[in-house]
């Protein structure tokens, strides 16, 4: 369980990060 938890969390910011990177590249067009 606590192993598939912090997959989960790092998988979770990734795709965080990626969102993020996404909106700014948006916002500045």
């Amino acid at each position: 369980m606590r192993r598939i938890s912090g997959r989960r969390s790092h998988l979770g910011a990734r795709i965080g990060d990626a969102q993020s990177i996404f909106n700014i590249r948006i916002c500045s067009e």
